[in-house]
């Protein structure tokens, strides 16, 4: 009976030994555990801080560079601004000597067309000797009027046809105006008859 006592006092002492160990062993364990979460933490912390740090530095340069584009980029446009004010100061004195040379142009063109009327009422009068002279005038000062270069060749033509001196600078000045695109049935009449005199030749 004492013996059984023995071994059951001995067995509860084991027992509380044993939960003691235990005991021991998972308060060192929450320790550590805690340990590492506060070790994590303070690392984290740290690292954040440290990306913070960086962060504000890297605000700080685009800062200074958004400040120093803003600055080139006002200064560009002052230059730009400058030289608008040049091109325009330009331009209105240049529009200036435009407006007198379009002026006298007009003028000269207001002119040119009073001559070309009288130069058509001769045509029609069959004065060719005179409306060449004329027509020969007009195209001297303006060489792109068309109709005045076909009235020209025309008058001369049928002011005497039989010279055939003039029959080369005819067909010149024909094709000239076939090229700029006049197609004037005159032109086909004028060609056809310098041809068969040459071919009569």
């Amino acid at each position: 009976m004492v013996k059984k006592r023995e071994v059951k006092t001995i067995c509860v002492g084991l027992l509380l030994v044993l939960y003691a160990v235990i005991n021991i062993y998972m308060i060192k364990e929450v320790k550590c555990l805690r340990e590492d979460i506060e070790r994590n933490r303070k690392e984290e912390k740290e690292e954040l801080e440290a990306l913070i740090r960086g962060l504000s530095g890297e605000i700080k340069s685009v800062k200074e560079e958004v400040l120093e584009a803003e600055r080139r980029l006002a200064g560009k446009i002052r230059e730009e601004g400058e030289r608008i004010k040049a091109y325009v100061r330009k331009e209105v004195e240049r529009g200036k000597s435009e407006r007198g040379g379009a002026i006298k142009l007009l003028e000269r063109d207001g002119e040119l067309e009073v001559q070309e009327r009288e130069a058509y009422e001769l045509l029609k009068r069959g004065e060719y000797g005179r409306a060449y002279k004329l027509y020969e005038k007009i195209k001297d000062v303006d060489p792109s009027r068309l109709k005045v270069r076909y009235y020209v060749i025309y008058s001369l033509f049928y002011g005497n046809e039989m010279n055939k001196e003039n029959y080369k600078y005819i067909m010149e000045e024909i094709e000239y105006l076939r090229g700029k695109g006049m197609r004037e049935e005159g032109l086909s009449e004028i060609e056809r008859r310098i041809k068969r005199e040459l071919e009569a030749k």
